[in-house]
This record gives structure tokens, sequence and C-alpha cells, in this order.
């Protein structure tokens, strides 16, 4: 059986303020159905708050969270807040298996 998880956003676009991040968030800025929450996430909040200024209306008021790859505690509270992750932090081979561990946990 399924349960609804409540969490503060829907989606959550990490790596926001790199090349393909912007991009996906001026996406989804333009393109996604009214009343999905999203988020910024990375590793600056002055580059994610510089990201954001520069995006579509839709995405000025959008949140910004701060997690570095590096630091799983953090990492683990941003998957927490979503329902949805989207990554686009690279080199992939490198960043990306902490992200996928926090979003995946193990169980005791």
């Amino acid at each position: 059986m399924l349960t609804a998880i409540n969490r503060e956003h829907d989606v959550v676009v990490y790596g926001a303020t790199g090349f393909v991040g912007a991009l996906t968030a001026a996406y989804l800025a333009r393109h996604a159905p009214e009343g999905v929450r999203f988020a910024l996430a990375g590793r600056s909040a002055d580059k994610l708050a510089a990201t954001r200024a520069t995006l579509p209306a839709a995405a000025r008021e959008w949140p910004l969270v701060v997690a570095d790859s590096g630091d799983p505690v953090a990492l683990a509270a941003l998957a927490a807040s979503t329902r949805v992750l989207a990554t686009t932090v690279g080199p992939y081979a490198r960043y990306g298996l902490p992200v996928v561990e926090a979003c995946s946990p193990a169980t005791a």
C-alpha cells in the first residue's frame, strides 16, 4: 500500500547554477503546470539567487536550498524535502552517487 508523504517541494532542480541546470529551471518555469512547488538547489546561495533572477517570472519566488554533494547530511535533508530531485550536477560519476544514496537510503 502506498501512502502519501508531505514534502515541502514537488520538484527540486539540483545544480541549478550550472549550464544544464539553469536551462532545466528555465524550461520548467515556462512549461510546468501551475501549482507545482519548485525549488532550486546547489552549493552557493549567492549563485542560486543570481540564477533565479535570470529565470522567467514564474520562478522568481522559488525557494533556494543550499546543499553540497560532499555533505551527506545536507543531501539527505534535500532529498527528504522533495518528491522529485532532478540533478544536473556533474561529472555524474564523481558527484552523482552521493545524490542517489541520499534519495534511496538503506533500510534498517
